[in-house]
């Protein structure tokens, strides 16, 4: 029990596990979902250092799930809601 709680945990400023990693990933993916944010606001809300944010937001972006806004943001890459739009029109 104790092993499960050191590892949802992470430590300000430590370094993550493999799964920590995959785990912050996913929260970001799902709040860009619902609105585009920038990096001081990713890390309030997930209580993560924002280097740490920074870092994995540029993975993100390197893969191609997420896009920097022109504003400095960033937003969910989603190609298919475009075509689904135009589609539409």
């Amino acid at each position: 029990m104790v092993r499960r709680i050191c590892e949802r945990t992470v430590p300000p400023g430590g370094p993550l596990t493999r799964r920590q990693k995959k785990a912050a990933r996913e929260a970001i993916i799902r709040l860009l979902c619902r609105a585009s944010g920038n990096v001081p606001e990713l890390a309030e809300h997930l209580g993560l250092d924002e280097k740490l944010i920074d870092q994995l937001l540029q993975e993100l972006v390197r893969v191609g799930r997420v896009r920097r806004n022109s504003d400095g943001g960033f937003a969910l890459h989603d190609p298919l809601s475009k075509w689904w739009e135009s589609k539409g029109s």
